[in-house]
């Protein structure tokens, strides 16, 4: 039988706050231990004896310029490696796991009406379709917005993701596919508050 996959965290990070501005800043490394690799002894099978590494650094920041506008961004870099295995892909970096990460966001509650507007783009970079392949999945970037209201305990949310209609693809967890990343979508949601 199988052992479970284990893994540890070190993260260190630093927090600013100032005013309507707040920002955070860490570093991190994630080992995981026990990962599967084949068995040099019978090919057919796997054992627990691989490793992997994570570490990167990830900065946010949320601005608030007025009571009603707020702007918010984040940024990821990941430095993945393989550091043990029997497949042939030691020292390779990880499947799905891309370099450069951004995000943007901004929302603006229109003064004087319960409407809010919403806005944001997501940016990720290119990453190997599995564990030490020589497939490059490209980097996409794409754009949602939304707009909300509320009226008495009644809330509807519009939201159209993928607002450019972008193609781009997503890691199918194997070597043979990819999955096609979701189409422009629209999508409306109402609540009531008790």
């Amino acid at each position: 039988p199988l052992k479970p996959e284990e893994s540890n965290q070190l993260e260190a990070g630093l927090r600013f706050r100032h005013g309507d501005f707040r920002a955070s800043l860490a570093a991190f490394r994630i080992k995981r231990v026990n990962a599967l690799t084949v068995d040099l002894a019978n090919p057919d099978y796997s054992i627990n004896v691989g490793a992997q590494r994570v570490q990167g650094v990830e900065l946010e920041g949320e601005w608030q310029p007025a009571p009603w506008w707020t702007l918010s961004a984040g940024y990821a870099l990941l430095d993945s490696k393989i550091t043990r295995s029997n497949d042939g892909d030691e020292g390779m970096r990880l499947g799905d796991v891309p370099r450069h990460t951004i995000t943007a966001r901004t929302a603006v509650a229109v003064p004087g009406t319960p409407l809010t507007l919403r806005a944001a783009v997501n940016h990720v970079g290119s990453r190997l379709l599995v564990n030490g392949s020589g497939v490059s999945l490209p980097a996409y970037t794409i754009a949602d917005v939304g707009a909300g209201l509320r009226v008495d305990r009644f809330t509807i949310d519009v939201t159209v993701s993928n607002l450019f209609d972008k193609v781009y693809y997503t890691a199918s967890g194997n070597g043979f596919a990819v999955n096609p990343g979701d189409p422009r979508t629209f999508g409306i949601r109402v609540g009531v508050g008790f």
